[in-house]
């Protein structure tokens, strides 16, 4: 190759490896503006939301700062932010804030009661969710040691209790799928009444995205010992499952669109389809 076309080469090179780092920077600063702009809009739809446990007047803590946010790269284009409403400290529900930019473009809510009793959900006024059951069910963690005496060997504990859960999903086409507990609890929280001594809540995730949310908590008994509990709700209409060391422990079987809609249930989704959004 004479020198002539060998100069013209690396410089046709040179303007496409330019043109390519062009690309990824603008899509960069697309995708910092989208995250910017959902952050914004979720944190304004979770505080349009008043949470009441039943028999009180007073509204559940709504925490301003999502407790995870994500992106999701199995997806692609989707933004969700989560946030929690709290009674003396402990986390009562949850609130999933999602938007979809790309394929099938809408927004939607998934709302997780967490709570050993039941609640409502108030927006502008009218109840819009009124679970007729609890949400969760707490049931020991079987092998668990006895709840250490300081918080931070506590939390320790909890890690290390989570860690010993693994879990599984089934989608609506049939593909089963592994999914990864985060190490660290999304919030922690110590009892300030009640049989409540300490407690985390974990989650979940497949590609970021939340798929099973999960209370591990510590708690007195009537014959004045203590022990570790778990409980756990889905964000989901999908099959999901937990195992504890190899053995099937929990399952939310997968449910109708009819179902998840239905503001009877403790687990209550919807979505708004939303065309024009690029």
């Amino acid at each position: 190759m004479s020198h002539r076309l060998m100069k013209h080469a690396l410089m046709v090179l040179s303007l496409l490896l330019g043109s390519a780092e062009f690309a990824r920077s603008e899509a960069q600063r697309d995708e910092k503006a989208m995250v910017e702009e959902f952050r914004a809009l979720a944190k304004e739809e979770a505080a349009s939301y008043t949470f009441r446990l039943e028999g009180s007047d007073r509204p559940l803590r709504l925490r301003p700062e999502s407790v995870l946010s994500y992106v999701d790269p199995v997806v692609g284009g989707v933004c969700g932010d989560v946030f929690i409403g709290t009674a003396e400290g402990r986390p009562e529900v949850v609130a999933a804030i999602y938007r979809f930019y790309a394929r099938d473009p809408h927004r939607g809510a998934a709302f997780d009661s967490m709570s050993l009793g039941k609640l409502t959900a108030e927006r502008d006024g009218d109840v819009v969710w009124s679970p007729a059951k609890p949400g969760v069910e707490l049931k020991p963690i079987p092998g668990a040691p006895a709840p250490a005496d300081s918080a931070a060997g506590r939390l320790r504990q909890m890690r290390a209790l989570a860690r010993e859960f693994t879990s599984r999903q089934t989608n609506r086409a049939g593909v089963d799928s592994a999914m990864r507990v985060l190490s660290q609890p999304l919030y922690r929280y110590e009892g300030t009444k009640g049989d409540l001594i300490d407690g985390g809540l974990f989650v979940f995730v497949h590609g970021g995205a939340p798929e099973i949310f999960m209370l591990i908590e510590a708690r007195r008994m009537q014959d004045g010992t203590s022990e570790w509990r778990f409980g756990a709700n889905r964000p989901h209409g999908i099959d999901l499952r937990l195992y504890h060391r190899g053995d099937l422990i929990w399952r939310a079987p997968e449910i109708p669109w009819s179902q998840i809609i239905d503001p009877r249930e403790p687990y209550w989704g919807f979505r708004v389809d939303m065309p024009g959004l690029p």
